[in-house]
């Protein structure tokens, strides 16, 4: 910027250039810093809708995460995260379009295939510990555990709108005290 005085009236001019956001990230975590956000996950759901496919939401929580940054502090945090997330993505859903972050400890995760689907409703039927994960760095060892909320769009498609809705509620159940499971199936008997 300049600065001019004019008549004892001081005076500044400056130039506002846009920065690239990537040059900046949020984390040092490429996982992270990689995901798409809450629209591009809405918006994925609507084109599966238009094309009149099922598929699956989970809404994953990963609640002790802010603990994790209490004790360690932040950079830990999002370093076991990022670690958490790519071993979900190499579990589950192989692509990288399919997990999106919600918030900062929130996760929409779309499966379309149904045989992945189906490996993630026996893990967490069977014995649930698929999806916690033991992560050692350093001298830190932790253990992620997630919350999930689970809802199904079948074939001809639900307005993803209700997915989204059944999904947070089936996750706000797992939350509460006398839930029994970390993991929630949206109206499953």
């Amino acid at each position: 910027g300049k600065r001019i005085v004019i008549q004892k009236k001081v005076s500044y001019i400056s130039a506002i250039k846009p920065l690239d956001i990537r040059l900046y990230p949020e984390t040092e975590i490429d996982v992270l810093n990689g995901l798409q956000n809450y629209q591009n996950m809405y918006e994925e759901m609507q084109e599966i809708t238009r094309n009149k496919l099922s598929y699956n939401l989970v809404v994953i929580k990963l609640t002790n995460v802010p603990y994790i940054n209490d004790k360690y502090g932040r950079d830990v945090g999002d370093l076991m995260m990022g670690e958490y997330l790519s071993k979900l993505r190499y579990k589950f859903i192989k692509d990288n379009q399919s997990l999106f972050r919600i918030t900062g400890i929130k996760f929409g995760l779309i499966i379309k295939d149904k045989t992945k689907f189906d490996l993630l409703d026996r893990a967490l039927v069977g014995t649930g510990e698929l999806l916690n994960l033991r992560l050692q760095f350093g001298g830190v060892t932790q253990t992620i555990y997630p919350n999930l909320g689970i809802s199904e769009s079948p074939y001809g498609g639900k307005n993803p709108d209700i997915v989204i809705e059944e999904a947070e509620k089936a996750l706000d159940s797992t939350l509460t005290s006398d839930f029994e499971t970390s993991y929630c199936f949206f109206n499953r008997k």
